[in-house]
């Protein structure tokens, strides 16, 4: 496997960390034009505005993904402690504002006419799943990051250790006709 030189990590990360920025800031922003001004008190609002979220967890969690694959590749472990302890906040964020979305989305099941109901169901099934999805994620890459960092359970492999599963390399013996 060839091994990027400093020069070339250097970009790549940059690269990475652009990319990842670009994505969480088009999202953030499609959102905030979407559901800005907020209006908390208003049933339909929240439920709209969390099925807006759901809709751009997609690119976020991309870019998610890669600061993570940015910060293990450098090593960066105040970078992977970060993300880990902003995970578990977006994690438990996510978790209440889904309990939220149900809650809201049981009131206002019982609004409908008969005939909207299959798209709404299947409006927050979509919802539901995906923030299931995003919410396993940010689990296991919370999860990742703290080990990475150096978590209590981290296990580091040294930087001369072999590679879990490689085999040592034999020197090439020669024959003594070889001269």
């Amino acid at each position: 496997m060839t091994r990027f030189s400093f020069q070339q990590d250097r970009w790549v990360v940059s690269i990475g960390l652009l990319l990842a920025f670009l994505l969480a800031v088009n999202a953030l922003a499609d959102l905030a034009t979407a559901i800005l001004p907020a209006q908390l008190d208003d049933l339909r609002w929240r439920f709209g505005a969390f099925g807006l979220v759901t809709g751009q967890l997609t690119p976020l969690m991309i870019a998610w993904v890669l600061v993570l694959a940015v910060g293990v590749w450098w090593d960066r472990r105040w970078l992977l402690r970060l993300q880990a302890i902003v995970g578990l906040i977006l994690l438990l964020g996510l978790v209440a504002g889904g309990v939220n979305f149900v809650l809201d989305a049981v009131s206002l099941r019982g609004e409908l006419a008969e005939t909207s109901r299959l798209g709404y169901d299947l409006a927050v099934s979509r919802a539901g799943g995906v923030t299931a999805i995003v919410a396993l994620l940010l689990l296991m890459t919370t999860i990742a990051a703290w080990r990475a960092g150096g978590g209590r359970r981290a296990h580091r492999r040294p930087a001369d250790a072999p590679i879990v599963g490689s085999r040592p390399v034999k020197p090439k013996e020669t024959s003594p006709n070889e001269g």
